[in-house]
């Protein structure tokens, strides 16, 4: 059974004047369609539909790519979207030494800032694989509670990042990290601000290149601990938009990011549900796959 999610879906449909029920009725259509070797579920929930539709800019052919790669990525890193417990001994940890958290106030073209930081600095304390999943957990819950937003802006704090925690990100992660990002993830990216610079920055983006897309690239704009912030909030994001820390209004991120750690405890239901409803599904077309690789080797006289 297909996981609710909390948004009214109503309300969400008649918030963008782009989105066409007919559209969403065709996608319906080509979801029951599918082949049954697919991964992906007939019986998408009409909510979590919409999301795709979203992301897809209301083009019902880019909405088919996002869905696909959405679960063929999920399915691909279960490190990532699998266990997604908070009570987890390394999720426990990851939740102490890290912040992750969506900022309350959007920006003025209506983009909601997702933030994310180191707490800890010690290397050994980085468990990348938490910190990916529990990025990608902030952003569902999110969306499971607002439902399909016009997109979405990353800020990045590099304060405290060492070569240290790089290495502890093995390569095979980092790739399904950016591809998911590019092509899976359910929501419009519009840019990527990455505070702090450190000296190596150079080192991480020529690790992260061959990952990403140019037009991805451009997106990233690089900031410097003595860059004037007067001329980021005017160029960049609005103060409202940013943490105290860098100058701007917004609350202190510890508090938000507690606030949001409640939010992903209390969402365990849905990430289990999510979870299960997906597996469902690889698991079939795993076994089909299976069978049919099966009967490609028989060697029949």
């Amino acid at each position: 059974m297909a996981a609710d999610l909390g948004f009214d879906y109503d309300t969400a449909l008649a918030s963008n004047s782009s989105f066409k029920q007919q559209d969403l009725e065709d996608l319906k259509k080509w979801l029951k369609e599918l082949d049954s070797s697919t991964a992906i579920p007939k019986d998408i929930h009409d909510k979590q539909l919409l999301i795709f539709y979203n992301a897809g800019l209301a083009n019902v052919e880019n909405t088919k790519k996002c869905i696909k790669q959405y679960y063929t990525m999920r399915d691909n890193a279960p490190e990532h979207f699998d266990n997604r417990d908070c009570e987890e001994k390394l999720m426990k940890e990851s939740l102490k030494s890290l912040e992750f958290f969506v900022l309350p106030e959007k920006t003025d073209e209506g983009y909601d800032v997702v933030f994310h930081r180191l707490v800890d600095f010690e290397p050994e304390k980085y468990h990348s694989f938490q910190a990916c999943k529990l990025l990608f957990m902030t952003i569902d819950a999110y969306l499971y509670e607002k439902g399909p937003q016009p997109g979405f802006i990353f800020l990045f704090d590099m304060r405290g990042v060492r070569l240290g925690h790089l290495t502890r990100s093995p390569l095979s992660s980092v790739s399904k990290f950016c591809q998911y990002v590019q092509e899976g993830l359910p929501v419009n990216m519009k840019g990527i601000h990455v505070m702090n610079v450190t000296p190596f920055f150079d080192k991480v983006l020529l690790l992260l290149k061959p990952f990403l897309r140019k037009e991805v690239l451009k997106m990233i704009h690089l900031h410097h601990a003595n860059d004037d912030m007067d001329k980021f909030f005017k160029e960049c994001l609005p103060k409202r938009c940013v943490p105290p820390d860098f100058g701007g209004e917004a609350s202190d991120t510890q508090s938000l990011h507690l606030k949001n750690n409640e939010k992903i405890v209390a969402l365990k239901h849905y990430f289990d549900a999510e979870e299960k409803h997906r597996h469902t599904y690889c698991k079939k077309s795993k076994k089909k796959s299976k069978i049919e690789n099966g009967f490609q080797d028989l060697n029949i006289d």
